[in-house]
């Protein structure tokens, strides 16, 4: 539904023009298909598709009031088992080129589901782009909302096709050019308060590059990326899959690919606030393949550029349960809130970290990177890239109710940190303070496990 269709290479849409889609008492489904180039896809452009692309994408909104249809249901993209058998909401396509604008908004009185398939490329995404789509994406005012009142999931490809991955942002997979504008889940941008309920999920797939990720960016995406990210839910996982590089990001930034061969950069102007208003928030990888990370923050594994909050405080995560973060068994299987990552190269100023759960609990892998941390910097990769720059930003983190623990993993370099830097990080170049309350609980560090330079630190 859309201008354009498959190596169509004109200009399509103009800045004011709208395409509506309302299902009043059922679904809106995008099923991709079974042979190659079978997509599905609500935008204009289409797979290969050149030229500009402009206008607003609306999903169960009414157009001219921006009400939306209380009585709608489930949303669901699903990709397919072909090669490039995608599914998408957005301007764009797989290897479109040139540059996209509009406002991208979906709304669902049931859930919204992005699974990608088990074909290669066969990506789900809400947001203009895609996957190797180069050229400028989204502009300062554009915004990408998703509110479901059952519920959001991003689930990363299962089968054997490589680069399934699941987004909600502007980009998407090697995507060269900037990224921009605001990615809202289940907060309502009029209003300017949390709208819609229910789990919000980013599970990452079984095979190689099927990342999840809710913000701008996409793993080996090079370009200046901006735009805050809001993330509202009951309870919020972000889970990396076994695939490698199937890492799972809520914020602007990138991956590199699990073969290594491949990494994103660009400078990113952002904050990221995580909330779950009836449960708690985990960042886990455990399971994760390598090169798969969890993390809440701007930046990714081996994300080179700057990096700068809108405000002092840039990434905050709230929730009425417990907060975990658990590095998992392979290779840089980091868990992280904050901004940064893994032989990250650039400055992050205006990084300070927030956090707020019943109980906080730090847990680091059993392999080599695989720690725990919350507080901007990050650690050295099993590589022995360090992550380099200064750090400006103070660490805050909050238990309400339980305790605050953190214990080292095995594994080489898997330490667990609460505050500002990480492993080999230029402590000369910090400029942090860190505040830690469980009043009501206990707090313990407990480095009795650990690995080689498997330490526990607050500070």
């Amino acid at each position: 539904i859309g201008h354009g269709g498959h190596d169509n290479d004109n200009n399509h849409g103009l800045a004011g023009d709208t395409i509506s889609v309302i299902a009043q008492t059922g679904g809106i489904s995008l099923n991709a298909g079974s042979a190659s180039d079978a997509y599905a896809q609500i935008g204009n452009g289409g797979n290969g598709a050149g030229g500009v692309k402009m206008g607003d994408i609306l999903l169960n909104i009414a157009p001219i009031t921006f009400a939306p249809s209380a009585i709608s249901g489930n949303v669901s993209l699903n990709g397919g088992s072909g090669t490039d058998t995608y599914a998408m909401v957005g301007h764009g396509g797989d290897e479109a080129g040139n540059s996209t604008s509009g406002n991208v908004a979906i709304f669902s009185a049931g859930t919204t589901s992005l699974q990608a398939g088990n074909g290669s490329d066969a990506f789900t995404q809400v947001g203009h782009g895609g996957h190797n789509s180069d050229g400028n994406h989204g502009a300062a005012s554009d915004i990408v909302a998703v509110i479901s009142a059952g519920g959001v999931s991003l689930l990363g490809g299962t089968g054997g096709g490589t680069r399934a991955y699941a987004q909600i942002g502007n980009g998407g997979g090697e995507t060269d050019g900037t990224m921009a504008g605001n990615v809202l889940v289940n907060f309502d941008p009029i209003g300017g308060v949390a709208a819609g309920g229910g789990p919000v999920t980013l599970m990452s797939g079984t095979a190689s590059d099927n990342y999840t990720q809710i913000g701008n960016g996409g793993t080996a995406s090079d370009g200046a990326k901006s735009g805050i990210t809001i993330v509202n839910g009951d309870s919020v996982s972000v889970i990396a899959g076994s695939g490698a590089g199937a890492y799972s990001q809520i914020g602007a930034g990138s991956g590199i690919f699990g073969d290594t061969s491949n990494f994103g950069s660009g400078a990113i102007t952002t904050s990221t606030t995580v909330n779950a208003t009836n449960g708690g928030v985990i960042l886990s990888a455990l399971n994760g393949g390598s090169q798969a990370y969890a993390q809440i923050g701007a930046g990714g594994l081996v994300a080179n550029g700057n990096l700068t909050g809108t405000s002092a405080v840039s990434t905050t995560v709230s929730a009425t349960g417990a907060v975990e973060l658990i590095g998992g068994s392979v290779n840089n299987n980091y868990a992280l809130i904050g901004m940064g990552g893994s032989g990250l190269d650039g400055a992050k100023t205006n990084a300070g970290v927030n956090v707020t759960g019943a109980s906080v609990s730090l847990t680091g892998g059993g392999a080599t990177a695989s720690y725990a941390q919350i507080g901007s910097g990050g650690g050295m990769t099993s590589g022995n890239n360090t992550s380099t720059g200064s750090i400006s930003g103070d660490v805050s983190v909050t238990a309400t109710s339980g305790d605050l623990s953190l214990a080292s993993g095995s594994g080489l370099n898997s330490y667990a940190q609460i505050g500002a830097g990480g492993l080999n990080a230029p402590a000369s170049s910090i400029t942090s303070s860190t505040v830690v309350d469980a009043s009501s609980g206990q707090v313990s560090l407990d480095a009795t496990g650990g690995g080689v330079s498997g330490y526990t630190l607050i500070g």
